[in-house]
């Protein structure tokens, strides 16, 4: 496993087109369905057809995935545990000796598949957006706090009982206007119930428009400059992990500070030509993960809406060093990159997790 992450990070290093062998993690989509219709989350406003996971892909990802990675996530645009085979899913993971990695609302956790978890040093991220009642519930208004607590100790009391120090466990916290003021309780919070991690992700826009947009935390920079630098320095008190998301945030607001959210004006990314402004820092993603989802599409992360192959069709060993793979290692870190990487919101990719980063006016220029 270590030559194979070594050969994997040279790769990326050097910017090469090709990698050798198989990708270290797979992400695989269970299901597209959730059981909640949180307010940060995207489908809160949409009102698609969901499926779960085609049974042709499950066998592919079984027996031609599995047996070459080194960890899944078994975690896609939906609740995971609403999957009719889950457990089955995970035990075929086990069995390969493959670290497991999944996100969860927590409703459905049960005692039995966080001691398995815990058992086989997997990891488990909680996605917990308040650390009050109030708060939480109107963020999540379909899961009760009391439920979140309870599956929260119950978490503590496995990990306490079977002491298995390679098993992790991280809390995911969407920031927002409305939540951002209790980081420190969400660290403390962290730290009471045994998580060695809190990522606090970007509320991720897309192509929202409705009131609840006003949340987003680029319309409240003054928030960010005072809250983020106390939960650092809380979180290295109480040794947790802090992830925070880059924000330009300053850009979008008026040079009057007393502004409210309806006189910012926001430009929009542009998604095509030479950009003017520098990428924030290299993505790792397509020299090491692909991403799957329900009907086999082959990503190389959570974000793009092209496909740069399908299962049904190729094995992963042809996508994976394909032609279309091997064009986004060529263009990712240039200055025109691909539309999806240019609005990403994850803290690893080259806008270090503010969608509009690159939202300034460009000069025109012929790549």
């Amino acid at each position: 496993m270590f030559f194979k992450k070594s050969i994997n990070k040279l790769s990326r290093i050097f910017n090469l087109p090709r990698v050798p062998g198989y990708p270290i993690g797979a992400w695989i989509e269970p299901t597209t369905r959730c059981n909640v219709r949180c307010k940060t989350c995207g489908k809160f406003v949409l009102d698609e057809k969901y499926k779960d996971l085609d049974p042709e892909v499950y066998d592919k990802f079984v027996n031609q995935v599995l047996p070459h990675i080194c960890e899944v996530i078994l975690t896609g645009w939906g609740e995971p545990l609403l999957f009719p085979r889950f457990e089955e899913l995970l035990q075929k993971s086990f069995e390969f000796g493959v670290k497991v990695i999944f996100i969860t609302n927590g409703t459905l956790l049960t005692k039995e598949i966080i001691e398995d978890m815990v058992k086989h040093s997997g990891q488990i991220y909680l996605s917990v957006d308040g650390a009050t009642k109030e708060t939480f519930e109107f963020i999540r208004p379909q899961i009760k706090f009391e439920k979140i607590i309870g599956v929260l100790e119950n978490i503590k009391k496995c990990s306490e009982r079977l002491k298995n120090p390679n098993f992790k466990f991280s809390i995911n916290f969407v920031a927002i206007r409305s939540n951002l003021s209790e980081l420190i309780q969400m660290i403390e919070l962290a730290h009471k119930y045994g998580a060695g991690e809190l990522c606090v992700l970007n509320f991720w826009l897309g192509n929202r428009s409705d009131e609840f947009t006003s949340e987003s935390l680029k319309y409240y920079p003054e928030m960010i400059d005072k809250i983020f630098p106390e939960a650092q320095t809380r979180a290295l008190e109480l040794g947790i992990k802090l992830i925070l998301p880059y924000y330009g945030a300053s850009k979008y607001s008026p040079e009057n500070k007393n502004h409210t959210t309806d006189k910012v004006i926001v430009k929009k990314v542009p998604l095509t030509g030479c950009l003017k402004k520098p990428i924030f820092q290299k993505c790792y993603s397509p020299w090491r993960d692909v991403y799957i989802t329900v009907e086999g599409g082959v990503r190389p992360c959570c974000m793009p809406t092209d496909y740069l192959g399908n299962l049904k069709m190729q094995s992963l060993k042809e996508i994976w060093n394909g032609e279309n793979f091997q064009r986004l290692r060529k263009r990712i870190h240039t200055d025109n990159p691909p539309p999806y990487c240019r609005i990403c919101n994850v803290a690893w990719g080259i806008t270090g997790g503010d969608e509009n980063y690159f939202a300034e006016a460009q000069e025109d220029r012929v790549c």
